[in-house]
């Protein structure tokens, strides 16, 4: 009986979880699922869970699908887990982020009267996301219009960087090495740069008009929405 009840409970938050998951998310062919496993009998009916997992794919995205919100912290998660692949955030291809945050709270009420999941607190955690070369190219180019070409090439910790620009009116051919540094805790910088400019090295100062109109390449909160839930 008491196994029963625990089972509808954990099925009933997959679902609603799910359902709130997938009303965030855009895209006709997106694909959701939450997995999670209560903490004993008990922890089914006080909304006590071990750990959610999140799963979504071919899907895109406006900013972070999962934030905290004001509520009530009697619902606990004890780890969650983000498992998202091949999306789209606001014109940056992700090709897979993963997640684990642990001490999570969410609003056990709303769960149960108005059928939504609202999380109220998280801990600190870890989490990887992988960006291919090409969606970082393409995403450049989407950012900053006077990058009329780009191609990006990473290798052991530098970015090897050619194209076409618009500098002062002037279309102009560069190739930029430099690493792919962290900035503020929410940003990409190219930094310690190699600067060309048309099959010349360049080193007058004209080569920081180029990298102010690269940098910052990536910044989470400006460009992405992610409200300071990453620090790289």
């Amino acid at each position: 009986m008491g196994g029963g009840i625990a089972d509808f409970e954990l099925r009933r938050f997959e679902r609603l979880g799910a359902a709130d998951l997938a009303s965030r998310l855009h895209g006709e062919g997106k694909q959701v699922n939450v997995d999670a496993e209560v903490d004993g009998i008990v922890g089914a009916l006080a909304g006590r869970l071990s750990y959610a997992t999140l799963t979504a794919s071919k899907f895109t995205v406006d900013g972070m699908p999962v934030f905290l919100e004001a509520g009530t912290q009697r619902g606990s998660i004890g780890t969650l887990k983000l498992r998202f692949t091949d999306f789209s955030i606001r014109g940056l291809r992700v090709e897979s982020l993963e997640a684990d945050i642990p001490g999570c709270r969410f609003d056990l009420g709303s769960a149960q009267r108005k059928r939504k999941i609202k999380l109220t607190r998280s801990g600190v955690g870890t989490a990887t996301a992988r960006i291919t070369e090409t969606a970082l190219a393409d995403y450049i180019r989407l950012k900053y219009p006077a990058v009329k070409e780009v191609t990006v090439e990473l290798k052991k910790h530098r970015a090897f960087v050619t194209g076409r620009a618009e500098l002062l009116l002037l279309k102009t051919d560069f190739f930029v090495i430099a690493s792919l540094v962290p900035q503020a805790g929410t940003q990409l910088w190219l930094e310690d740069a190699i600067v060309f400019l048309n099959d010349e090295r360049v080193r007058d100062g004209s080569e920081r008009r180029l990298l102010d109109t690269l940098n910052p390449v990536v910044d989470a909160n400006r460009d992405l929405g992610l409200r300071s839930a990453l620090v790289v």
